[in-house]
């Protein structure tokens, strides 16, 4: 690029009041394709020429014009930034080495090293799988460990020391033993009245639905132990095939006892609707269907039981109304 146009790109710059940085993020390129057209080390393509027109309110011809007089600013003799360690995380010519502050630099060649058009980057070497995307964000995994750093500031650590979340270690060693504690009673219950009941009672055609209790209960300590719904989602699917399988067994159910099946949608989407406030990811038609076909089986009452369709439209109507409300549905930002 003209040495000239290069010096334009600069000023105009400084006098819309941008660094590098946020002039790369408002036009989606790095920040160190900013400084190398700076450097007149490389060019903008005509997209980019398009958008910086745009940013700066003038001409393309305005923009790439020399024989104008360049437009001045008072800090224009400084000179351009330079680039920082962070910036040549990735060189064809070297690859990585770690700072005792977690960013990258290089030393000799070793590897393959990817330059995608964009400013992202990845190396692939002995010493590990490093990335860096154009707006900074940067991830690095290898023997050491693996680390996660985000260009808002968020990151992630995970080695031999713990997990550790901006910079704070996470009790996660200390919730899978409270699991644990939890789990291995319930683990040696089952196993034993699994042994139980086939040796005492020559039960084994239905003793291994005690081997199914098993992740049954594992569910249920995962999710107290690490207090999160979404673990009750496999524990609820195991409980309906159990109630099935038991009455089917014990109560020769099988024409009615698949109706247990239709609680896994019911249930499992009742978990969500309540831990993110959201009803419409209540499968309500499903309770609805379910409801209809007890009432036909166990109470011949087929009609006038239909008229129970009628509350899906109503159902759909109150949720949108809650919906419309945010105080209703603004739990942990998912509306």
């Amino acid at each position: 690029m003209n040495i000239e146009v290069a010096n334009r790109l600069v000023n105009l710059r400084k006098q819309m009041g941008l660094s590098q940085e946020q002039l790369a993020e408002k036009i989606g390129v790095s920040r160190q394709a900013v400084s190398k057209w700076e450097r007149s080390e490389a060019s903008p393509d005509t997209d980019n020429l398009i958008l910086l027109a745009r940013l700066y309110n003038i001409s393309l011809d305005d923009l790439l014009s020399t024989e104008d007089e360049i437009p001045t600013y008072e800090e224009a003799t400084e000179e351009p930034e330079k680039d920082t360690e962070e910036d040549n995380v990735f060189d064809n010519e070297n690859k990585y080495t770690e700072n005792s502050d977690n960013s990258y630099n290089w030393d000799k060649k070793d590897g393959i090293n990817v330059h995608a058009d964009n400013g992202d980057r990845v190396h692939i070497g002995f010493d590990g799988i490093h990335v860096v995307d154009h707006k900074g964000s940067t991830v690095h995994v290898g023997l050491d460990g693996i680390r996660v750093n985000e260009n808002a500031g968020e990151n992630v650590t995970v080695d031999g020391n713990g997990v550790f979340i901006n910079g704070e270690k996470q009790d996660i060693g200390e919730k899978m033993k409270k699991h644990a504690l939890i789990t291995l009673p319930i683990v040696s219950i089952c196993f034993i009245a699994f042994l139980g009941l086939g040796f005492s009672m020559n039960g084994w055609w239905y003793s291994w639905l005690c081997l199914l209790l098993i992740p049954f209960f594992d569910g249920i300590t995962k999710a107290i132990a690490f207090r999160k719904a979404k673990h009750l989602h496999e524990t609820v699917t195991l409980g309906c095939v159990i109630v099935f399988l038991s009455m089917g067994l014990f109560m020769n159910g099988w024409w009615y006892s698949w109706l247990t099946l239709l609680l896994i949608p019911i249930l499992t989407s009742l978990i969500d609707a309540i831990r993110k406030r959201k009803p419409f990811h209540f499968a309500f038609p499903v309770l609805v269907v379910f409801i209809y076909l007890a009432m036909g089986m166990f109470m011949a009452l087929w009609h006038p039981g239909w008229v129970i369709f009628f509350s899906i439209p109503v159902y759909y109507w109150i949720a949108n109304l809650f919906k419309g409300n945010k105080k209703h549905c603004d739990f942990d930002g998912c509306c």
